[in-house]
């Protein structure tokens, strides 16, 4: 739904792509169930909470979005454990400054 952000890296930041890795490999039905639903569940409601954000709070959803993207850098950066835990924050806080300045030119 988001750029950038996919189910493998959600699994990476949450600490639990292995663990699905090692279900899909050993073929744990149950688990890849569960996971799927929940997935489903998920994207279905992300959307409808991304389009009423669009739709109330244009900007500042766009901010986020950027933020989120751009933090996400962070995690695919060739070398990135070797930089401060505080880049992730500092890129999220770039997206987000990035998009909100575009409401400045919008006008």
């Amino acid at each position: 739904i988001i750029p950038g952000i996919s189910g493998s890296l959600m699994l990476m930041i949450l600490g639990s792509y292995r663990p699905i890795l090692h279900a899909v490999n050993t073929n744990d039905i149950g688990l890849i169930a569960i996971v799927l639903c929940g997935a489903g569940i998920g994207i279905i409601l992300f959307t409808k909470l991304i389009e009423w954000c669009l739709i109330h709070y244009k900007t500042a959803t766009h901010g986020v979005i950027m933020g989120l993207v751009t933090g996400t850098l962070f995690q695919i950066w060739p070398g990135a454990a070797n930089l401060n835990s505080l880049a992730p924050v500092l890129f999220l806080i770039v997206g987000i400054t990035l998009s909100g300045s575009s409401y400045f030119f919008e006008k």
